[in-house]
């Protein structure tokens, strides 16, 4: 009987084969699809108010029950002053009470984010503001006047009205309308300090003739999507050969030989003598009738 002879290299294959078919077959790992959502039940609070804070944990498209979550709270300042942890109940629910207490955390203007986890698994945020949120424009300057191709820059500030907190992490949406149509939009974040800034450019397309452009600003508190402040600039915008200027000659005007002559049916009339040196020099004078 012939022996089959193998080269090295269809020795190596046949020898990782028989190495391969003696190791356990590994199971397939499904890994659970699981979300969470928290959020308030208001906004906006007043210093000591009652806070309620609600989630829901959701595994396979289906309420989690019994799941661990921990929920932490960190005041304006960015210090956490609360961690709770909780278990959802029958339909994947979970809640919190939290008072914004003066007598506890002291000054409590501001805005206030709320963190909940599930335990080893996914997280989500949501935001709240204690006090009266407000929007300032500095940018553009309410009745500046722009031209065609010029670009605006629109800047400001979200923050608390009773100590000056910036809003951190919200949203900035913005909307620019020349009176009959949008003309730009855009949504930005706010940086740490509450400050927000962008720009755009004004194109022929945007204005067919001068007119006003309206800005509002309006901020989003993030996780709530509850817009609670805004704000808005007009500004002027000039067209090249727009109208809106002083006009040109009245009825019965005509220009002979540099002469500006308008008459009127009282007989009475304007002569405006164009120079050189554009210097207008207007004399009155009565028209003679025929």
């Amino acid at each position: 009987m012939n022996a089959i002879r193998l080269s090295k290299a269809q020795g190596r294959i046949v020898a990782l084969a028989l190495l391969l078919s003696l190791l356990p077959l590994s199971p397939i790992i499904s890994y659970a699809a699981t979300t969470i959502d928290v959020w308030t039940d208001s906004p906006l609070y007043n210093p000591d108010d009652l806070v309620t804070i609600t989630g829901y944990v959701e595994t396979d498209g289906s309420p989690d029950a019994g799941a661990l979550v921990i929920v932490t709270i960190k005041d304006p300042g960015n210090n956490v002053v609360l961690t709770r942890y909780l278990v959802t109940n029958s339909t994947g629910h979970f809640q919190l009470l939290f008072n914004v207490s003066t007598a506890i955390y002291g000054d409590v203007y501001g805005d206030w984010n709320v963190i909940a986890q599930v335990s080893g698994g996914p997280s989500d945020s949501t935001m709240f503001v204690v006090g009266t949120p407000v929007i300032s424009i500095s940018s553009p300057v309410d009745g500046s006047t722009y031209n065609v191709n010029d670009t605006v820059t629109i800047s400001g500030s979200f923050y608390v009205e009773e100590n000056g907190e910036g809003i951190s992490n919200a949203s900035i949406a913005i909307e620019v309308s020349n009176g009959t149509a949008t003309v730009f939009t855009t949504t930005i974040p706010t940086d740490s300090d509450g400050n927000f800034n962008t720009s755009f450019t004004i194109t022929s397309d945007m204005a067919s003739d001068n007119t006003t452009f309206t800005i509002t600003v309006t901020g989003i508190l993030t996780g709530i999507n509850a817009s609670v402040a805004s704000s808005s600039v007009g500004i002027n915008v000039i067209v090249p050969g727009g109208g809106g200027g002083g006009g040109g000659p009245g009825p019965g005007a005509g220009l002979v030989g540099g002469v500006l002559v308008s008459g009127s049916s009282s007989g009475i009339g304007l002569l405006a003598l164009i120079p050189a040196a554009g210097v207008i020099a207007v004399i009155l004078y009565k028209l003679r009738k025929k």
